[in-house]
């Protein structure tokens, strides 16, 4: 886990050196971008299959396609901010 503390540092060190009215608009539009309203009912319905069926491979890889999703998203929001920001 050392290496993705490291990484959460260097970046927020980035972001606070970064910081301006752009960069906190686009962090808001990226934000809103992920989280939109089918976000939270989506992973409410992996959650109850996984409750309902128990602990499984299915489960577990429908747990990592969302997760995989989330982290695209967020991901492009990042390199998007960055970009509006510089």
């Amino acid at each position: 886990m050392r290496p993705f503390v490291a990484l959460g540092g260097r970046l927020q060190q980035h972001a606070d050196r970064q910081s301006s009215m752009k960069g906190s608009l686009a962090d808001w539009a990226g934000g809103r971008f992920f989280m939109a309203p089918c976000a939270g009912p989506i992973l409410g319905l992996v959650l109850a299959g996984a409750a309902l069926n128990g602990a499984n491979l299915y489960s577990a890889l429908l747990l990592l396609v969302f997760a995989a999703g989330a982290a695209t998203s967020l991901g492009l929001a990042l390199l998007a901010a960055a970009g509006v920001s510089a």
